[in-house]
């Protein structure tokens, strides 16, 4: 139970263009001369190759890095088409002029741990801005659930609503949601004047908000997928059984009806490893099916409010 895929920006070179400039503010980031955005008839990105660069992208094959040091990084796919055709005719084995502008180019992965790296781990962003009710938050939070493989089968980003005065106003709702019922959350949030009487009530007001989340919202969806999986397992169930009676009926036959002492033996021997095969494959499927005994798994990413 995943959430549905969506996005803040309108494209994925807006969403780069944003790091680039966040890099480029941040101590260890980007210098200026480093990385910029190419707005011309087919945009994108283009990026000095530094020795900095050269120690991230040591695997690269040498192919690959551009003769002019000019990394040029575009997720249009008509231009990546034509140019990755034109390198495969060409005879100097050079690859083609663009490569693709997505979160698995070397370059990319490197600049997002540059940017996680950047942002406090026990500190939430606080935004105030008039788009927003009136004497309330809304605290978006994080929340996970494994289940017992210890593979995360839940993971949901959701929001909820705190009255100045703590208390719930309405139900969680997820990001998505809260999103689009509100399309100007999308452009620029300019932020106001937080003032320090503020953060003191949004800390006091914390422990609501992750507690209705996870009352009003995790454990909703835990009953959902709970009893999504309880109909897996039994369906299961029923079929492992069927293949189990299926098995051992096909071994007993192939044993005769009276089998010798040693026949007898080998035949126990056969439906004990069937057994054994049945019972692994039961346990499995249910720890796969079934959620762990622990609380989910909360995170405070963000707090938009309006005092």
């Amino acid at each position: 139970m995943f959430e549905q895929k969506m996005s803040l920006y309108p494209s994925d070179m807006a969403f780069y263009s944003d790091l680039v400039t966040e890099l480029k503010c941040i101590p260890g980031g980007l210098r200026h001369q480093d990385a910029e955005v190419k707005n011309g008839e087919v945009p994108y990105l283009e990026v000095t190759r530094t020795g900095e660069l050269d120690e991230v992208l040591f695997d690269m094959p040498a192919e690959a890095k551009p003769s002019d040091n000019v990394f040029r990084l575009t997720d249009n796919k008509a231009i990546l088409k034509k140019y990755i055709d034109e390198s495969r005719k060409s005879n100097n084995h050079q690859w083609s002029q663009f490569q693709p502008l997505y979160d698995l180019h070397p370059i990319i992965q490197y600049w997002l741990t540059k940017l996680t790296a950047s942002i406090p781990k026990n500190q939430a962003m606080v935004v105030r801005n008039d788009m927003f009710r009136k004497g309330s938050a809304y605290y978006l939070l994080y929340g996970s659930q494994s289940n017992g493989a210890g593979q995360s089968i839940i993971s949901k980003f959701f929001v909820v609503n705190i009255c100045k005065e703590g208390t719930m106003i309405e139900q969680p709702v997820s990001l998505a949601d809260f999103v689009a019922q509100r399309p100007e959350f999308t452009g620029n949030l300019y932020q106001g004047g937080v003032t320090s009487c503020d953060l003191e009530v949004l800390q006091q007001n914390l422990k609501m908000a992750v507690e209705s989340g996870v009352y009003y919202y995790m454990y909703v969806k835990q009953n959902e997928l709970s009893d999504k999986m309880a109909k897996q397992r039994e369906q299961y169930s029923r079929h492992l059984t069927q293949w189990f009676n299926r098995s051992k009926d096909k071994v007993i036959l192939d044993f005769g009806e009276a089998p010798t002492t040693l026949q007898r033996s080998n035949l126990d021997k056969r439906i004990d490893e069937i057994q054994t095969i049945a019972d692994k494959e039961s346990t499995f499927y249910k720890n796969l099916t079934t959620l762990d005994n622990t609380d989910p798994y909360v995170k405070v990413l963000a707090v938009f409010y309006n005092f």
